[in-house]
């Protein structure tokens, strides 16, 4: 059995100018949920963040350490969650001109041992260089748990065998290409990795628990580390061994060592998916993926939507990410439990949290949707649909389509007193017609089946 589990709870709210969009039953269901699925998974403690409109919801289940329960205020590892900071400082250095993402890294790097100096900066970011994952090492994880503080060098000369496929030939992920990225930034900037990331996101301000371990924040402030040390497949608290990780989050640098609260990894992955820190054109590329593998960013999907996309890290700590454009909603969700296998607890959990948020919007739209009493038709259409209402008028209204990735297909202002005819082009696919009036939302799916 795990360490006896409570529930613990907390919802924070933030001035912003959306509406706030939780509610009661929304923040009860999400207690009880977390607490059900880590009760059901025996998982030691997890810690969780949903971002809706202008609120945060925080809650965790189970253990820190055994006396002491898991709080939302406590930092975890995020394990290569980091790499989305990492790709999105390298992109803000595309912007501005200072690199460009077709530059071979020997532009910018000393000659390493089992690196390829002709490979791209793009090929590091999609993980398409072929380079060796350091982690993989048999010897790495023997290391990471010594006294050792570790540079890029030192990973690199010490833990990065051959490569393992030609650049550009196919995508693995390596955390080595983010340590190596790393370097490219404070090359280029000629100031340390972490003190730009800090001044070019306002990290301190916007997302203050973020600390890189060892440089900012000891191993041993962190939520207490749970693994299987004396093989009785039950977790032990790793502190109760003298055993630190200090070495392990200093080894993976720009790839993977700081830490945070869900928190703030929920906010930093809604800013960043919602297009708030990078150009639109950037955006784009960030997002360009081949298969589910983009630029520091994976998709994914759901039994309940088509499309996530974010990031998942293993530094024994496990975390997962998610920004769900179908909803404009960001998960985040982390452990501590190093003995669940790599991060699929975290991201069971995130993608559940997605699902229950869709069902309870599901109903409330519903239920507004009856009280406006608008009609949307044909469903499925082909050239047109038509919005009408027998017993409704208050002004106009703002009618707009987008699409699963958020992207408007079409707005128009309109009184809406019998019937408006939409006349569109939209290709085949799902997509969302919202209307919003002075005291309302509306909100259905539709479908487009044009030839």
């Amino acid at each position: 059995m795990k360490p006896h589990q409570i529930l613990v709870f907390c919802i924070v709210l933030f001035c912003g100018s959306v509406t706030a969009q939780l509610n009661d039953e929304q923040t009860t269901a999400f207690q009880d949920h977390l607490f059900d699925l880590i009760d059901f998974d025996d998982v030691v403690g997890v810690s969780a963040a949903v971002y809706i409109g202008d609120d945060i919801w925080t809650g965790t289940a189970g253990q820190d350490s055994k006396d002491l329960l898991l709080q939302p205020e406590t930092a975890l590892g995020m394990g290569s969650c980091m790499m989305t900071i990492t790709s999105a400082a390298i992109f803000k250095l595309n912007e501005t001109q200072l690199l460009q993402l077709s530059d071979t890294i020997g532009q910018y790097l000393p000659d390493y041992a089992n690196i390829d100096p002709s490979i791209t900066i793009n090929q590091l970011l999609n993980h398409s260089s072929g380079i060796f994952d350091f982690v993989n090492h048999p010897q790495f994880f023997n290391a990471a748990f010594t006294e050792q503080i570790y540079n890029t060098q030192d990973v690199i000369e010490g833990f990065v065998l051959a490569p393992i496929f030609s650049p550009g030939e196919q995508q693995l992920l390596s955390h080595t290409n983010y340590l190596l990225l790393g370097e490219i930034i404070t090359s280029v900037t000629q100031e340390p990795y972490l003190d730009y990331i800090r001044e070019t996101f306002d990290v301190a301000e916007r997302y203050p628990s973020m600390l890189s371990v060892p440089d900012e924040l000891q191993s041993s402030e962190l939520a207490h580390l749970w693994l299987d040390l004396d093989n009785d497949s039950e977790p032990d608290d790793i502190t109760l061994f003298n055993l630190f990780t200090d070495a392990l989050f200093s080894a993976h640098g720009a790839a993977g060592s700081l830490s945070t609260t869900p928190e703030d990894l929920v906010k930093w992955t809604y800013d960043l998916y919602k297009g708030l820190l990078l150009e639109p054109a950037t955006m784009d590329l960030l997002l360009d993926f081949e298969g589910n593998i983009g630029a520091g960013v994976f998709s994914s999907s759901t039994n309940c939507v088509d499309t996530v996309f974010g990031h998942s890290g293993v530094i024994i700590y496990t975390a997962t990410m998610y920004y769900v454009p179908e909803l404009d909603i960001a998960v985040a969700v982390m452990s501590n439990d190093g003995t669940q296998a790599l991060t699929t607890i975290t991201e069971e959990i995130a993608k559940e949290l997605i699902c229950l948020y869709g069902e309870l919007k599901t109903d409330t739209a519903l239920e507004e949707n009856n009280q406006v009493g608008l009609d949307v038709y044909p469903n499925p259409f082909e050239n047109y649909i038509n919005v009408s209402s027998d017993n409704w008028a208050s002004g106009k209204s703002y009618i707009s389509i987008y699409d699963a990735l958020g992207s408007v297909h079409y707005r128009t202002e309109e009184n809406i007193i019998n019937t408006v005819q939409i006349m569109t082009n939209l290709p085949a696919g799902v997509y969302f017609l919202t209307i919003t009036g002075n005291d309302f939302t509306f909100t259905q799916k539709i479908i487009s089946q044009k030839p």
